[in-house]
C-alpha cells in the first residue's frame, strides 16, 4: 500500500506540470514513448516512459509508471500503475494492477493485483485478486483466486478458486484448489492440497497436499501434512497432526474443538476432541497405531489407545476401548482395556473389561469386575458390587448394599455393614458377618467364624419353615466306612427333654446384636434338650455324634442341636426296642404254648377226675348197697344165731 501512495503522489505531480498529447479521442499520454503505437484506441491515459507504447487498437486503459503495459496492444479497461505493472499485457481486458511489476506476464482478464510484484508471473489466469507485496507472484494460469497479503499465494501457479488472506498465507500452493487460508502463514506449505480451510495465524501452515480439512485458530493443525479431512477449532488444536509427514492415511478424519484440543495426537485417525487442552496421553505412533477412533470431551481430558472415551473434565481414558465418563475420573493406566467408568474422581488401575459406576469409586487390578455405587472399591477380579461405599478384595465376589464388604475369593455379601471374609462365604442380612470358610448366614447380625456351616435367623427368630421337608444329601454312592456303630436306647435314656426360655439380651449381646426386638421370643416357652448335656451324655458313651455343633472357640460360637440328626439314635432305640418286644413275644409265645399243653393237660385231667368221680361214685353206690347188704346178712345170721341158741 505504501507503494500505491509513492505511485499516486507521483501521479498528481505528473499531471499538475505535464503536457498532455492527445491522440484519436480523449487519449492521455506522457513520458518518452508512452502511447507511441496508438492507432485507433481511445479513452487512454498513459504516463510513464514507455507506458502503454505498444497499445494500438486498446481503449479505456490506464497506464501510469515506467513501461506500464507496456506491451499492450488492444486490450481495454484496464489500470496499471506501477514500474512494469502489466508490462506483457497484450489482449488481456478488466484487469488493475497497482505496484511495481504488479502483473507483469498477464494476459488475461479480470485480475486485480495490488502490491510489488503481485501476481508478477500470472499469464492466462483469469478473475484473481492478489494484493500485498509478491502475493500470487508466481501465478501463471490460476483462475478465481484471491490472495492478500504479502507473499500471499506466492508459488501459486495452476490452482484455482482459492482464497489467501495474510503474510504468507498460502504461500508455497502450486496447484492446490477451493483452499481458504486466512491468517499470517495460514496454509503456508500447501501445495496441491484442496478444499482446505485455515483460519488463524500459522493454522495449517505445513499442510502440504491434503484435502478436506477445517483448521481454525492460531496454529490450529499447524504441523498436519498430508492427512485429510480434519476439523480442528481452537489455538493449536490438532497441532501434531501427521507431524511425522506419513503418507499411507495416518493423522485422517480427526475433530478438535478447543484450545490445543488433539494437541499431541500424530497418527491416529477418526477421532473427536471437543475442550480447552482436551487430548491424547501419547502421539499415537506404536505399532499397531493407537488414537483411533477415540472421543474426549472436557477440559484438560485425556485419551490413549484405540476407541477409548473420556468425557469430563480432566477425565482420563488410556485403554483400548475404555469410556470414562465424570469430571476428575481417572483411568490412566494402559491395562484398563474395554472397561466402563462412571461417576467424580472415580479411579481405574490393571482394570480390564470392568464397569464401575458411582462417585469416586476405585477400581484396581480388577479385571471382569463390575461396581456400582459411590465410593466403591473392588481390588479383585471377576468381582461384582451393587450399593454405596461397598468393598471387595477378593476374586470371584459379590456384594450388595451400603457398606457391604466381601475379603476372601469366592464370598458373597447382601445387606447393609454385610461382611464376608471366608473363602465361598456368603453372608445375607443387615450386619452379617461370615469369616468362616463356605459358611452361610442369613439374618440380621448373624455372626459365623466357624467354616463349612449354614446359619438361619437370629435372637429374634420365632420360627423357621417351609411347605415340605428339609432335603438332605444321603447317597451311599459317596460314603465310606459305614458303620453300625449308634447307640440306641443307652443314649436316648441318658437326655433329658427340657422346657426353657430364651435369654434374648444375653443371646444378643453374644452375637453382637443390639438393634433387634426379641421381645416375642423372650415370651416364648421352647421344648428341647442343653446341648451341652447332650454332648455330655454323647461322650460318655463313646459316641461321636454328628448332631451336636461343638464351637472351636466358645467366646465366638455357640452351641447347637441338629435335632434333624436326633431320628438316628432315635431309629437305633426303637430296633433295639423292636428287638427286645420281639424276643419277649417269642417267650410269650412259647409260655402260651406250654399254658395250652397244660392247659389240654389239666383237661384231660378233668375228665379223669370225672371219670374217676363216677367211679368212685360208682364204688360208693356198691359200697353202700355191700354196706346194706352186709348189714342185712349180719342182722340175719344175728337172728340164725339167736335161733340156734
Amino acid at each position: 500500500m505504501k507503494t500505491l501512495s509513492r505511485v499516486l503522489s507521483v501521479v498528481v505531480l505528473s499531471l499538475s506540470f505535464a503536457n498532455t498529447a492527445i491522440s484519436q479521442t480523449l487519449n492521455e499520454t506522457q513520458g518518452t514513448g508512452s502511447g507511441a503505437s496508438i492507432t485507433t484506441g481511445d479513452y487512454n491515459t498513459f504516463y510513464g516512459d514507455s507506458s502503454g507504447t505498444s497499445n494500438s487498437s486498446g481503449g479505456n486503459n490506464t497506464f501510469i509508471g515506467e513501461q506500464a503495459g507496456f506491451s499492450n496492444t488492444s486490450g481495454y479497461d484496464n489500470t496499471f500503475i506501477g514500474q512494469d505493472a502489466g508490462h506483457s499485457n497484450t489482449t488481456g481486458t478488466d484487469n488493475t494492477f497497482l505496484g511495481k511489476r504488479a502483473g507483469y506476464n498477464n494476459t488475461a482478464t479480470d485480475n486485480v493485483f495490488i502490491g510489488t510484484e503481485a501476481g508478477e508471473a500470472n499469464t492466462s489466469g483469469a478473475d484473481n485478486v492478489f494484493i500485498g507485496e509478491e502475493s500470487g507472484n508466481l501465478n501463471t494460469t490460476g483462475t478465481d483466486n484471491v490472495f492478500v497479503g504479502e507473499d500471499s499465494g506466492y508459488n501459486n501457479t495452476d490452482g484455482d478458486d482459492n482464497t489467501f488472506i495474510g503474510n504468507n498465507a498460502g504461500r508455497s500452493n502450486t496447484i492446490g484448489y477451493r483452499n481458504v487460508a486466512v491468517g499470517n502463514d495460514a496454509l503456508y506449505d500447501n501445495q496441491e492440497g484442496y478444499w482446505n480451510t485455515a483460519v488463524g495465524d500459522s493454522a495449517g501452515t505445513d499442510m502440504r497436499n491434503a484435502i478436506g480439512n477445517t483448521m481454525i485458530g492460531h496454529a490450529a493443525g499447524a504441523a498436519t501434512e498430508h492427512a485429510s479431512y480434519n476439523t480442528f477449532i481452537g489455538n493449536n488444536a490438532g497441532w501434531d497432526n501427521n507431524r511425522t509427514n506419513a503418507l499411507t492415511g495416518e493423522g485422517w478424519h480427526n475433530t478438535y474443538l478447543g484450545h490445543a484440543a488433539g494437541y499431541t495426537n500424530r497418527e491416529g485417525n477418526y477421532n473427536v476432541g471437543i475442550g480447552s487442552k482436551a487430548d491424547f496421553a501419547g502421539t499415537g505412533m506404536s505399532i499397531p497405531s493407537d488414537n483411533n477412533g477415540t472421543v474426549f470431551l472436557g477440559y484438560d481430558c485425556r485419551v490413549d489407545e484405540n476407541y477409548g472415551i473420556a468425557i469430563g473434565m480432566q477425565s482420563r481414558a488410556y485403554g483400548t476401548g475404555t469410556v470414562a465418563i465424570g469430571a476428575f475420573i481417572d483411568y490412566d493406566n494402559a491395562n484398563t482395556n474395554y472397561s466402563v467408568a462412571m461417576g467424580y474422581n472415580g479411579e481405574g488401575l490393571n482394570t480390564v473389561r470392568s464397569v464401575a459406576i458411582g462417585y469416586e469409586h476405585k477400581m484396581s487390578t480388577a479385571d471382569n469386575s463390575v461396581a456400582i455405587g459411590g465410593l466403591d472399591t473392588m481390588i479383585a477380579d471377576y468381582g461384582t458390587m451393587v450399593g454405596y461405599d461397598a468393598y471387595s478384595s477378593g476374586r470371584y465376589t459379590n456384594a450388595f448394599g451400603y457398606q457391604s464388604s466381601v475379603t476372601a475369593d469366592s464370598a458373597t455379601a447382601i445387606g447393609y455393614l454385610s461382611s464376608a471374609s471366608g473363602i465361598s462365604a456368603i453372608g445375607i442380612g443387615t450386619g452379617v458377618n461370615v469369616s468362616g470358610a463356605n459358611s452361610i448366614g442369613i439374618g440380621q447380625d448373624v455372626s459365623i467364624t466357624a467354616s463349612n456351616e449354614v446359619f438361619i435367623g437370629n435372637a429374634a427368630t420365632t420360627s423357621i419353615g417351609g411347605t415340605v421337608n428339609w432335603t438332605a444329601t444321603s447317597d451311599g454312592r459317596f460314603k465310606t466306612n459305614v458303620q453300625s456303630n449308634v447307640p440306641g436306647l443307652d443314649f436316648i435314656n441318658a437326655l433329658t427333654p427340657v422346657t426353657y426360655n430364651f435369654d434374648v439380651n444375653k443371646l444378643n449381646s453374644f452375637s453382637g446384636s443390639s438393634n433387634l426386638d426379641a421381645t416375642q421370643k423372650a415370651g416364648g416357652v421352647y421344648s428341647g434338650f442343653i446341648a451341652q448335656d447332650v454332648h455330655n451324655a454323647a461322650q460318655k458313651l463313646g459316641y461321636d455324634f454328628s448332631g451336636v455343633k461343638v464351637p472351636l472357640n466358645e467366646d465366638e460360637e455357640m452351641y447347637g442341636l441338629r435335632y434333624a440328626e436326633f431320628v438316628v439314635p432315635l431309629v437305633k432305640a426303637t430296633q433295639e426296642l423292636d428287638a427286645k418286644i420281639a424276643a419277649q413275644d417269642e417267650q410269650i409265645a412259647k409260655q402260651q404254648e406250654i399254658l395250652a399243653a397244660q392247659k389240654e393237660l389239666m383237661e384231660k385231667y378233668g375228665d379223669q377226675l370225672e371219670q374217676y368221680n363216677a367211679a368212685v361214685q360208682t364204688l360208693k353206690a356198691e359200697l353202700e348197697a355191700l354196706e346194706v347188704e352186709v348189714k342185712t346178712q349180719s342182722t340175719g345170721l344175728e337172728a340164725f344165731s339167736g335161733e340156734e341158741k
